[in-house]
């Protein structure tokens, strides 16, 4: 840092591991900076540095905000065991109206039993239960199909792609398709079916066409398989150029997201609604680990 400054640097783009954005922070410079990874704040916390990310903790509150707006007031969510969806049910848990409950939190971490934790969130185990005491009443076969729940207004994945496709296939399977489904962009992935009816937030690089894009992919073909990466590199560039009105408290569109200095340094990122699923790449985005 020291070197830069003293070679004239007019603002700094990074660090962007998380260590490395937490020991800069208590470093003295007069330069303006953007860190390229989001901190947890501590007392003491230096504000003074923007912290740009693609947390996925953005994308929850979107998503929040979203079913808070259109008052879906009884809701069940799955998550998988990564650290990254923890954090994202956080966020959205913290985000959504007092209004809104949350039913059942299912955790996905096995493939194989997904449609029976699926089943459990929907009461199929409370529909089979009353069959069995309806057949001990009558003392006799009854023609049965379960029924789940039928209060549920939503449901929402903090899950990966293979957890996706298996719990659309459960939903289906225990006749919940029609259960309006919102999900991260990291459960989406090109050669998986979308269900029909999923909601989904991603990076506007990566769900429209804009010459900027084309211009990205002629000059760095990578940029195809992992536009989250190069996304946040002309994001910064972006901010460094318009660091004034970041300060300022403007919000500013970018290829991430529409961009916004928050509370703690944080840059707050709202993420665009996806329409279809054809535009995402083979790979998931990187959120920051």
């Amino acid at each position: 840092m020291s070197r830069a400054e003293a070679d004239g640097a007019q603002i700094l783009l990074g660090p962007l591991s998380k260590s490395n954005v937490k020991a800069m922070t208590t470093l003295k410079t007069v330069t303006p900076t953007i860190a390229l990874n989001r901190i947890t704040p501590t007392r003491g916390y230096e504000q003074r540095i923007p912290q740009l990310s693609l947390a996925v903790e953005d994308e929850a509150v979107e998503i929040a905000n979203h079913i808070s707006s259109k008052g879906l007031t009884r809701i069940i969510v799955f998550r998988d065991d990564t650290l990254w969806a923890e954090r994202a049910y956080r966020a959205f848990a913290a985000s959504i109206s007092n209004d809104t409950e949350i039913t059942s939190l299912t955790t996905l971490a096995d493939l194989k039993d997904v449609t029976n934790k699926v089943g459990r969130a929907l009461d199929i185990d409370a529909s089979i239960a009353r069959h069995t005491n309806v057949q001990k009443l009558a003392r006799r076969e009854v023609e049965f199909i379960p029924r789940r729940r039928s209060d549920l207004h939503a449901a929402v994945g903090f899950i990966g792609s293979r957890e996706y496709e298996s719990l659309v296939a459960a939903l289906d399977f225990h006749f919940g398709s029609d259960i309006p489904l919102f999900v991260v962009s990291a459960a989406l992935r090109s050669d998986v079916p979308i269900k029909n009816g999923t909601q989904f937030v991603a990076l506007p690089l990566t769900l429209f066409s804009f010459p900027l894009r084309y211009d990205l992919e002629a000059a760095f073909p990578a940029a195809k398989q992992q536009p989250s990466f190069y996304a946040l590199g002309i994001d910064a560039y972006r901010l460094a150029n318009q660091f004034e009105r970041l300060i300022a408290g403007v919000s500013i569109p970018a290829t991430t997201g529409n961009l916004k200095l928050g509370r703690n340094g944080s840059i707050l990122r709202i993420p665009a609604w996806g329409p279809t699923h054809e535009q995402f790449t083979d790979r998931a985005p990187a959120f920051d680990r």
